[in-house]
């Protein structure tokens, strides 16, 4: 699997204009991502759609299928921000990613969504939801993620995908794609086992010079500006963040799962991170990037504006993704529960 196309950064800003989105609107609840009922589950669902960029708004967030590649039989489902899922027919393997079924706040891409929701004239939907932070102003940002999947790789092929987006103003147009720096944390892998070599995303992280760092008590796998994960400006970054599996050396089925599927990311504490010059690994070595150089000046500078988080499920193959719980909690907002 080549794999690189990577990232929920996939739609261009012409397709997007295109893609003819159908859209709703539910209303919000009290909680910061519209509270799920007592049971989470399709048959309660007030939203359905197959197509391909259908999407509902729940208050600060939206929901979206995002079918861009024509992943078989996908049909989404909601309740609420944190209470969605979808279902597919795709039960072999693509060696690519067909879709990226998502929960998102703040700035889109997707110039038919960003119009919609944004104030007539304006580009105002990136702050309106809260988001548009100038990084030096960032004091909280956590975000909390439950959900089920299918079983393991040979059963299913995916990745659930934290991505971040950061610009140089606060409320951008749709067209500001690729945003200038990308932070994608991968909050779990269904990754393929390589007969006696390892892993797929192992073998990605050993080409790119690849290392561990531990950040507000979780320990990533990090690699930065793989040539092939590109989603950024001239100038920004691209950096790829997951909590490992067990080992990255030996070819054996614990290598199938990375990471978890229910977490809490402390994005605020990651974002630091990166600003900082000269970051070090967790044994005391400078950080490389994929080309091997050291990195000696900050991924993540002063200038920008975190105005985008999205979290979504990059399919290859498989069927039965939910979200059962999911939540951003910024600056003074409550705490995720």
């Amino acid at each position: 699997m080549t794999c690189s196309d990577f990232g929920l950064a996939w739609l261009s800003a012409a397709a997007a204009m295109l893609c003819g989105c159908s859209s709703s609107t539910q209303p919000a609840s009290a909680s910061t991502s519209g509270s799920a009922p007592v049971v989470c589950e399709q048959s309660n669902s007030t939203f359905n759609t197959t197509a391909g960029y259908g999407w509902v708004q729940y208050g600060n967030y939206t929901v979206q299928n995002n079918n861009y590649a024509g992943t078989a039989g996908q049909s989404l489902w909601a309740i609420s921000a944190d209470c969605w899922g979808v279902t597919t027919a795709a039960t072999t393997e693509r060696f690519g990613i067909g879709s990226s079924p998502s929960v998102q706040r703040g700035w889109s891409q997707n110039g038919a969504t960003l119009s919609a929701l944004s104030d007539p004239g304006t580009n105002d939907w990136t702050t309106k939801s809260g988001m548009g932070i100038r990084v030096t102003a960032l004091t909280k940002d956590m975000v909390h993620w439950a959900f089920t999947g299918p079983a393991v790789y040979p059963a299913s092929r995916w990745d659930a995908l934290i991505e971040t987006d950061f610009h140089q103003t606060n409320d951008p147009p749709y067209t500001a794609y690729y945003p200038y720096t990308q932070l994608m944390v991968t909050q779990a892998i269904s990754d393929q086992v390589l007969a006696g070599n390892g892993s797929y995303y192992g073998t990605v992280v050993a080409a790119n010079h690849g290392t561990q760092v531990t950040i507000a008590g979780t320990t990533y796998t990090v690699y930065v500006d793989n040539p092939k994960q590109k989603f950024n400006q001239t100038g920004g970054h691209t950096i790829w963040m997951a909590v490992p599996p067990t080992t990255l050396s030996t070819g054996n089925s614990k290598l199938a799962m990375w990471g978890s599927m229910d977490a809490v990311t402390d994005l605020g504490a990651l974002i630091q991170f990166w600003m900082q010059s000269n970051p070090v690994d967790d044994t005391g070595a400078p950080i490389q990037n994929a080309a091997g150089e050291a990195i000696v000046s900050p991924l993540i500078t002063s200038d920008l504006y975190v105005n985008q988080t999205i979290a979504g499920f990059e399919i290859d193959y498989g069927s039965g993704f939910n979200t059962t719980a999911f939540c951003i909690s910024l600056q003074d907002e409550p705490d995720c529960p």
